[in-house]
Formats: C-alpha cells, sequence, structure tokens
C-alpha cells in the first residue's frame, strides 16, 4: 500500500480553504456593504460546490493512488485485491477531479464576464 502523500495532501486543502474565504469574504463584503447581490455574485457562490466537491475527490485520489505505477518497484502480482480495487477507484476518481476542475474555470470565467 503507498503512503500518502500528506504534502501534496496539505497544499490541496490550503488552496481550497484559501479559494473558499476569498469566495465568502466577497460575498460578505457585498452584503455588508449593502451593495445588493449580483450576477456574478450568484456564480461565486454556486462554484462553492465543485470546489469543495473537488477538495474530497483529490483527497481520495491522494490516499488510494492510481494505476499510474512504476511495475518494477511495485509489480502488480504482489498486490492485494484492496488495493489494486482502491487504485482503480482513485483512477476513475481523478476523471471526477478534472471534470470539476473544468467546472470551476466555467465558473469563474462566467462569473469574470458578467462583472465587466
Amino acid at each position: 500500500m503507498q503512503e500518502l502523500d500528506t504534502s501534496t495532501l496539505a497544499a490541496t486543502y490550503v488552496c481550497t480553504i484559501l479559494a473558499l474565504v476569498l469566495i465568502f469574504v466577497r460575498l460578505g463584503l457585498r452584503y455588508h456593504r449593502r451593495e445588493g447581490i449580483r450576477v456574478d455574485d450568484v456564480w461565486m457562490g454556486i462554484s462553492l460546490v465543485p470546489l469543495i466537491v473537488r477538495l474530497g475527490v483529490v483527497h481520495v485520489v491522494l490516499a488510494y493512488g492510481t494505476n499510474n505505477i512504476d511495475r518494477k518497484a511495485s509489480p502488480v502480482e504482489d498486490m492485494s485485491e484492496a488495493e489494486i480495487r482502491q487504485r482503480t477507484t482513485g483512477s476513475k476518481m481523478i476523471l471526477a477531479a478534472r471534470i470539476f476542475y473544468a467546472g470551476l474555470w466555467v465558473f469563474f470565467t462566467f462569473s469574470l464576464f458578467l462583472s465587466t
């Protein structure tokens, strides 16, 4: 079984939490200054969903690993069924993470174009 890459996991959590804080500060300041919620603020609020879901998916990928391994250092024959299943699940979750990442860029792009 592979070791959990804590430095990558910590960087992922820090960046995601920073993005969440920035979005909440933006929405909170709009509310505090009584400027009203605009369309781009709604898009930023909606983008919280794929941001949080992507964090969960990336955590699973980093915890389970992927099928991208060195077969000489870690032959498949030496892996247990559980490890093979986890690596397969991790590889499938990479596709979901990429979809949610693309979704984030779509929401941020809509927000950018709607704010101008």
